[in-house]
């Protein structure tokens, strides 16, 4: 039962079958590889749906990918009040800079 487990990490099937396979331990995901995600995911729901369902529907996703990370409940309250794709990625790139100079 990994289905849940795989709501804002979608590295977690990759990781399941190294493991199984060759005993791999996972490594843990960085901040950037999960933005960098997030990025891709909406990218991939704006071309399939229009912007403004992608903006609606990529709000929980950031709410997962960000789960557990330090200072990301302020970033996710202002995500929710966002209505431009823009707006969005420059938040994320806002946060991800912040967390590396604090994280240094």
């Amino acid at each position: 039962m990994i289905g849940r487990g795989v709501l804002g990490n979608p590295w977690l099937i990759k990781e399941t079958v190294d493991y199984l396979e060759t005993s791999k331990e996972p490594v843990k995901i960085t901040l950037h590889e999960k933005i960098t995600m997030i990025k891709k995911h909406l990218k991939l729901l704006a071309e399939l749906k229009n912007e403004k369902m992608a903006l609606l529907e990529i709000r929980s996703h950031i709410a997962w990918y960000l789960k557990g990370v330090k200072g990301a409940n302020e970033i996710k309250k202002s995500i929710f009040k966002i209505t431009d794709m823009d707006q969005i990625l420059t938040i994320l790139d806002s946060f991800e800079e912040k967390y590396n100079e604090e994280n240094i």
